[in-house]
């Protein structure tokens, strides 16, 4: 019996020391304690590091943790190759670059919120919700919901990525996106979509669509609005805030709404509860306008994140029996001249390429095309 039994073993040993113990000398310490190739009859040459790594990392991670390393490492190798004219080459697509890009990458708390504010105050208007975000959680994990994560270069900080409900980069690189990729395919799909500049966005679903897809939709080349100073229409005096006791009345138009724009119900998998907090919040905060008849809502519309830089618009709907009637632009000038007088110097709005309607409306409100939005729902 070896005079080393395998519950000795240390689990954080490097591999040549690991397997000396395990592969040494059958006679123990004598002639292979130098660890150079023995040439004894019935000696054994010292493990090869191929070996001795592999075997290493057996003995440290648990089972569980091994299939699951495997199984990531299948879904690369399945990614890499790639069909060249001639005989078929294997290449590893960006494998080192992707490790290197995986080390820059670090998990953001409070003590980086100064760095992420200078950050995204290069373009505060673009990345507000993710702005939102930082301000109202401070990078506290227990109120993120998920994680921020930061890409650093040099020392500095030059992009983040909100990971949490919704996956948002901001200013994100190549290289960044192959940080955030990695670590998104490394925990698994938490996410219910995919949001920011184009680029971006469909930067980050190329690396992710083979392990995370299909999605439920994809949506390229929203142009990305931005409406500065006072609206250029008047804004309707029948539109108004909702009132806290008039939940029961707006809240169905709500869910028409989601149910119209997403394709599913936001009531789906017992989430009714949770949708109609969301909707009473926004009441309460002031954020939800409509247009009420009695018990019915005629137009709606809300305002979504807000900062010192920008407020968004969001979640626009008309009953679908009072379309083209001259609703919406009154009522869309009537939110945007209400966040502009609490303190928002532009108001902000992404608006899907198909709906040629809804973009002649904010056009004629003031809104102008600065960039391109996408979004992947899931």
């Amino acid at each position: 019996m070896s005079r080393y039994r395998r519950s000795s073993w240390p689990r954080l040993e490097t591999a040549s020391r690991l397997h000396w113990w395990r592969r040494g000398c059958r006679r123990g310490l004598g002639c292979c304690q130098d660890r150079t190739p023995c040439t004894r009859r019935g000696h054994r040459r010292p493990p090869t590091t191929q070996y001795s790594l592999v075997t290493g990392v057996r003995a440290w991670l648990s089972p569980c943790d091994r299939r699951r390393a495997l199984a990531r490492l299948a879904s690369l190798w399945k990614g890499c190759h790639e069909r060249t004219s001639g005989p078929r080459r294997l290449t590893w697509r960006g494998g080192e670059d992707v490790l290197r890009a995986r080390r820059r990458l670090r998990v953001l708390g409070p003590r980086d919120l100064d760095a992420v504010h200078r950050l995204i105050e290069r373009d505060p208007v673009t990345h507000v919700f993710v702005d939102h975000r930082v301000r109202l959680t401070r990078l506290e994990p227990r109120w993120l919901g998920g994680e921020m994560w930061g890409y650093d270069e040099g020392g500095e900080l030059i992009s983040v990525c909100h990971a949490a409900a919704n996956l948002a980069p901001v200013l994100a690189t190549s290289t960044a996106l192959d940080a955030y990729a990695s670590r998104a395919l490394t925990q698994g799909r938490r996410c219910g979509s995919i949001v920011g500049p184009d680029e971006e966005v469909t930067g980050l679903w190329e690396r992710l669509r083979h392990d995370w897809g299909p999605a439920r939709s994809v949506r390229p080349r929203q142009p990305f609005m931005v409406l500065s100073g006072q609206p250029h229409v008047a804004p309707s005096p029948d539109v108004r805030r909702v009132l806290p006791e008039e939940l029961d009345v707006f809240y169905p138009a709500c869910v028409a709404m989601y149910t119209e724009e997403l394709g599913v119900s936001p009531e789906r998998a017992g989430g009714a509860a949770l949708y109609r907090a969301r909707v009473a919040q926004l009441i309460s905060r002031g954020h939800a306008f409509a247009h009420i008849i009695g018990n019915d809502v005629l137009f709606k519309a809300e305002l979504g994140p807000i900062t010192p830089h920008a407020a968004q618009l969001q979640s626009v709907w008309v009953a679908p029996r009072f379309r083209g009637t001259g609703l919406a632009p009154g009522g869309v000038a009537t939110v945007c001249a209400a966040a502009i007088a609490d303190g928002a110097p532009v108001v902000s709005l992404y608006v899907n390429e198909h709906n040629h309607a809804a973009r002649r409306t904010y056009e004629r409100v003031g809104f102008r095309e600065t960039g391109r939005f996408a979004t992947i729902l899931f």
